[in-house]
């Protein structure tokens, strides 16, 4: 072998990621950027839900109303004390591959009920 050619049996293998910074300390992190933009605003809509019974009254309105409002009401409660647990939860698993998807699952269902408040209020 002469020196023009380069050696590629050796090429890219001095290339190692250490364990910490894995994909699942990447998604811990856009989970929690997530949920501290999205908390908030679900918690403002999920108080501000009942004033859309305020043209029927609470006694009046169309059940499906009532309806989703009571979804609303589980999820806005579940977006500030679940979703902070379970993005706790996926900074504290630790990051080798065998916890990874219970880090990414943690971390995708973190974020449902904000966003399904955020959702429901914005279509009523």
């Amino acid at each position: 072998m002469d020196e023009a050619t380069p050696n590629t049996s050796t090429a890219g293998t001095s290339t190692s990621t250490s364990p910490s910074t894995g994909p699942s300390n990447t998604s811990a992190l856009w989970t929690t950027l997530f949920a501290v933009l999205l908390v908030p605003l679900a918690f403002v809509f999920g108080a501000l839900a009942p004033m859309a019974t305020d043209s029927c009254g609470p006694d009046s309105c169309a059940r499906s109303l009532n309806q989703t409002l009571a979804v609303v009401a589980v999820c806005w409660f579940a977006s500030w004390t679940l979703t902070p647990l379970l993005v706790v939860a996926s900074w504290l698993f630790p990051s080798r591959p065998r916890y990874a998807w219970v880090r990414w699952y943690a971390g995708r269902v973190a974020l449902v009920p904000p966003v399904i408040v955020i959702l429901l209020v914005w279509t009523l």
